[in-house]
């Protein structure tokens, strides 16, 4: 089944098995969400990522979408150096329940490869060129 995301790009997570991923400059930020399969890895043959990952069960803290087609994705984009942008005032009073959270934060350079477990909440950060492989361990669909 396709999923129209809020920048009309058209995708579907859940059938995947491999998706190469790469940038040629300038920040990218997926966003904060999770995918529907089992888990997967993050392969970085080039560059470098920041990716925050969140358990299932802070996901009444982490300010889902609720309209239809989205309810996998957060209002949020925490962006690069997520612990910083995350101590700002200004933050603190518009997103209180973030703070209620238990967020893991992994950099990963060339070589590394980090697992996602199921249903883990993920945004990944990338500044600069990168190429980087995700393989899923299983689909749901």
């Amino acid at each position: 089944m396709m999923k129209d995301d809020s920048h009309g790009l058209k995708f579907t997570d859940h059938h995947q098995t491999v998706a190469l991923w790469a940038g040629t400059g300038g920040d990218v930020d997926s966003g904060l969400h999770f995918d529907q399969n089992k888990g997967g890895f993050m392969y970085l043959a080039s560059g470098k990522k920041q990716i925050m990952m969140f358990p299932q069960s802070d996901y009444d803290n982490l300010y889902m979408r609720k309209d239809r087609g989205h309810h996998m994705e957060s209002k949020l984009f925490l962006g690069e150096i997520l612990e910083k942008k995350m101590e700002k005032k200004a933050f603190k009073k518009k997103f209180p329940k973030l703070y209620a959270t238990k967020p893991y934060l992994a950099e990963l350079e060339e070589g590394d490869v980090m697992y996602i477990p199921h249903m883990w909440f993920h945004e990944v950060y990338t500044t600069g060129n990168s190429i980087g492989i995700s393989t899923w361990v299983g689909n749901t669909g």
